[in-house]
């Protein structure tokens, strides 16, 4: 399977260099990285184990990485506004985890030992949606939880059926959110 393009798509070259955000050959590089729309910051999450799971940010196109791992746990996924400066990590077992500083300080607004699998949020940061099962068991019911506040409060919406796939997206302005499951959408 693999990447595949036509030569020349890229806009600065029609090679993909491979880089590794630790140094050290590891497995588990998120699900989906963040990029920035002018491609400078990239942020990307990695599960590994529940210590050793880390984030990691560059400022510099992918040239360069800086850990700025918030705790331990396996990270899922991390998801970061235009400006880099709002980022809210996904933990399997911590939750959303919010940093309003570029990743400098982190809090735990919303902490539950629960199985979280999915993000996204806002072009701003403002409005983010994560999604988790009620249980470790994969044939869980889905639970949607939203902010409106940069992360700093969570509430969860009800009316989603229990699904097995899942997926979130939210709009550039914040005002749609979705919630995609093995049999249906849902949307607000």
């Amino acid at each position: 399977q693999g990447f595949h393009y036509a030569p020349g798509a890229l806009k600065h070259s029609s090679v993909m260099t491979a880089r590794n955000p630790t140094g050290t050959a590891v497995l588990n590089w998120g699900r989906k990285p963040d990029i920035s729309p002018d491609g400078s910051r990239i942020f990307v999450a990695r599960a590994g184990t529940s210590t050793t799971g880390c984030v990691g940010r560059s400022t510099d196109g992918g040239v360069t990485w800086q850990e700025i791992t918030p705790s331990a746990d396996e990270w899922r996924q991390i998801v970061a506004s235009d400006d880099g400066l709002q980022l809210i990590a996904l933990g399997e077992k911590k939750g959303p985890t919010v940093s309003n500083d570029g990743g400098v300080t982190w809090s735990n607004p919303f902490a539950a030992s629960r199985s979280w699998e999915g993000l996204a949020s806002s072009a701003d940061g403002r409005v983010a949606i994560a999604l988790n099962r009620a249980s470790t068991n994969p044939g869980a019911r889905l639970r949607v939880h939203v902010s409106t506040d940069y992360g700093a409060s969570w509430n969860e919406r009800t009316g989603v059926a229990d699904v097995i796939v899942m997926a979130a997206a939210v709009s550039t302005n914040g005002e749609r959110v979705f919630v995609a499951g093995d049999t249906r959408i849902w949307g607000s």
